[in-house]
């Protein structure tokens, strides 16, 4: 586990740590980019990109309180740009601090879930180029591609042209909570779906998005969630009204809990090998302004060894602010 020490030690680092030398001409392509020729940071996934909860129940004494449901964008492990937030957009910051895209706040949680998703819900002060939607499946990806794209070609601060892209991707997770029921697991949900839809979705961030590198980062198992939180009386009081319903596969009892956690795992290994796949088609096309990376970090997550002290406790689901940023230092 990474300690406060170490994130001590992170962030004296990242302040003592000298500029890159200037570049005595700009990049020969998209593969010669450094982190200071990043000009724009973008991100589209779920809540975990979303920040949903990363900073725990806004009062314990008080749960029901409408700020448990916010979503705090300033410190998601991606594209957070609040002020000292160990975040991948801040790493960024440190070599170019102009960099612009990162997401800041918090506010009430834009929720996209498959077809139950209302528009208008975005803060683009707040969230800029953070179009990530809790709840969102693969399905939503294209949707949030849209809302991005058009926000780029709206800000001041953005050459679509010119400017050198990084956008971070990572979806998957609800569509895992999901996939162990048979109708959805084996059409919609189903690793070829979401092949499908993935290769649509890159497709489209290419076409739309000039000098972009997309980041894909492979799925962890979430099953393991069961095992975490299992013997804790916070969690099983919230599950109790209702909390993690979002994730049911993960959490049916014994013996029939064994079979649908397997179900799951063997479907993220499949979404994850489907990703492998669409990678080694994008090395053979060899493009100068396109670049697509496959993060396979994520793969050695296993929840199960994780403490409760990484978990929200809003919902005994999601990351909270030490896990994002675990998350943002391994993916540096």
């Amino acid at each position: 586990m990474i300690t406060p020490i170490v994130f001590a030690l992170v962030n004296t680092v990242l302040s003592t740590c000298p500029s890159l030398p200037a570049r005595s001409s700009p990049p020969a392509n998209i593969r010669d980019v450094r982190p200071d020729d990043i000009k724009v940071i973008a991100a589209i996934g779920d809540s975990i990109t979303a920040g949903f909860g990363a900073k725990g129940l806004a009062d314990p004494k008080q749960p029901i309180d409408i700020h448990n449901l916010d979503e705090d964008r300033g410190v998601s492990w991606s594209m957070g740009g609040d002020d000292g937030a160990i975040t991948i957009a801040n790493f960024v910051k440190q070599y170019n601090p102009n960099v612009v895209g990162a997401s800041v706040g918090k506010h009430i949680v834009n929720i996209c879930y498959g077809p139950l998703c209302p528009p208008f819900q975005y803060k683009p002060e707040l969230d800029h180029f953070n179009a990530a939607r809790s709840g969102a499946l693969a399905m939503n990806l294209m949707d949030e591609v849209n809302w991005l794209v058009a926000q780029m070609h709206q800000s001041p601060s953005v050459d679509m042209v010119n400017d050198y892209k990084l956008l971070n991707l990572f979806i998957g997770s609800n569509d895992d909570c999901l996939g162990c029921l048979p109708i959805l697991g084996k059409s919609v949900l189903s690793p070829d779906a979401f092949e499908e839809t993935m290769r649509e979705v890159i497709w489209e961030l290419k076409h739309q998005i000039p000098k972009l590198i997309v980041n894909v980062h492979q799925q962890f198992k979430v099953s393991g969630i069961e095992t975490l939180t299992k013997n804790s009386q916070h969690c099983a009081t919230l599950r109790a009204f209702g909390f993690g319903i979002e994730c049911s596969c993960a959490y049916q009892p014994w013996p029939f809990g064994d079979s649908t956690r397997r179900s799951m795992d063997n479907l993220v290994d499949e979404y994850n090998q489907r990703l492998l796949n669409i990678r080694q088609d994008y090395l053979a096309e060899n493009n100068d302004n396109f670049l697509l990376i496959v993060d396979p970090l994520f793969t050695g997550v296993h929840l199960q060894d994780w403490t409760l002290d990484y978990i929200s406790d809003v919902d005994c689901f999601h990351p909270n602010v030490q896990a994002h940023q675990i998350m943002a230092v391994g993916s540096w």
